[in-house]
């Protein structure tokens, strides 16, 4: 039972809170109408903070919460809705995403990959918790986190289109795989995370 409601608090600090490892590198943008779109992490239900997005990008209103079961649907819904409009203009959409926020943006691309799209794309990922392995490393929701079954999301899908920030210490996103495979190693980015402000860019 300790080990339960330990595993569930640190699970809940790290998706609640915001040199790096790159997974992936930008694709070339053609020139004409760009529409970005920003995605917040938890807490954030305005996406007023996402890392490296420009002002004018669609900001991803959403319940920005990890309890909520509608939460991450709404802003996988809200995302594909903005891109098909983009793309019936003829603009490229680039998407920018920050934690729980790339958590969801990274669940839609991994559709557009599989499906295609009407419209070219790339995508730029900061401290995703489905962020893909990265030497023995990987993303929190990837990691095996014990007694906590919604973790369980897996790596998203590789792409040259998709770019990952991480800070090699910030546990949200470079946690060992499994998370049990390395204790010490685990509580250091969980330090680095928690007091070493790891998860901010």
């Amino acid at each position: 039972m300790r080990g339960r409601i330990l595993c569930a608090l640190v699970c809940a600090a790290i998706i609640n809170l915001p040199i790096v490892a790159i997974v992936g590198a930008p694709e070339a943008t053609a020139g004409g109408c760009v529409q970005n779109i920003a995605v917040g992490g938890t807490g954030d239900t305005r996406s007023a903070y996402v890392p490296g997005a420009p002002h004018s990008s669609h900001r991803i209103g959403y319940q920005a919460n990890i309890w909520d079961p509608a939460s991450r649907p709404n802003a996988e819904r809200q995302i594909r809705s903005v891109a098909t409009r983009a793309w019936a203009r003829g603009c490229h959409v680039t998407l920018w995403a920050y934690s729980l926020g790339a958590s969801a943006g990274s669940t839609v691309t991994d559709s557009w990959i599989r499906h295609g799209t009407r419209g070219s794309w790339n995508a730029v990922f900061t401290g995703n918790p489905r962020m893909p392995r990265h030497g023995n490393l990987i993303g929190i929701e990837a990691a095996g986190l014990p007694y906590i079954g919604y973790a369980y999301r897996g790596s998203h899908i590789r792409s040259s289109k998709i770019v990952n920030r991480c800070h090699n210490r910030d546990a949200v996103c470079s946690t060992p795989a499994p998370w049990h495979s390395n204790i010490p190693r685990a509580w250091d980015h969980l330090l680095g995370y928690a007091f070493q402000n790891q998860h901010r860019y």
